[in-house]
């Protein structure tokens, strides 16, 4: 960990973005979701998800140590509405190679996500989390989020809890 810097991605950054948004799905949702987590969506829609994610009201982050990607963050802005009047900042994906965790990398990304928020105009953000991943729930507990509303999930079509599988 001599180098870590974090950098905006740019177009060039696609295939390495990519790579770590794979790794995530993999390692998140494919533990934590399974039965609804394509893990091999990369190949038909990755592309599309990296134009679309490096456009916009969008910033994607990329942590590097030297010349090595170690992981991503992805931030959106919303708002505001009529509903809701402020403009809001989520953390749509965040992820660091498990090698490189507990270095601190994940911290200083999403200090960079606040920055960026807070110079968008944010004036609030948030994250969602699976709610058995217990990690990632401490890590954003302790860089200030808290739960403010919970999502209640059931399966209603023909693919019931337990009968999927991930789709490679």
């Amino acid at each position: 960990m001599n180098d870590i810097r974090i950098d905006v991605a740019t177009a060039e950054d696609a295939e390495a973005f990519l790579a770590s948004a794979v790794a995530l799905v993999t390692t998140d949702a494919g533990r934590y979701d399974a039965q609804a987590t394509d893990v091999g969506w990369a190949t038909r829609t990755g592309a599309a998800y990296v134009a679309g994610a490096l456009s916009g009201a969008n910033i994607v982050l990329l942590a590097r140590d030297g010349d090595t990607v170690t992981g991503h963050l992805v931030g959106r802005m919303y708002g505001p509405t009529s509903v809701h009047p402020v403009r809001r900042a989520d953390i749509e994906s965040i992820h660091v190679y498990p090698e490189h965790r507990g270095t601190g990398i994940g911290s200083r990304l999403v200090e960079a996500f606040f920055a960026w928020a807070a110079e968008h105009g944010a004036v609030r953000a948030s994250v969602t989390a699976f709610a058995a991943n217990e990690a990632a729930l401490r890590f954003y507990a302790r860089h200030g989020f808290a739960v403010r509303s919970v999502v209640h999930d059931r399966w209603i079509g023909p693919m019931s809890e337990g009968s999927g599988k991930n789709v490679a």
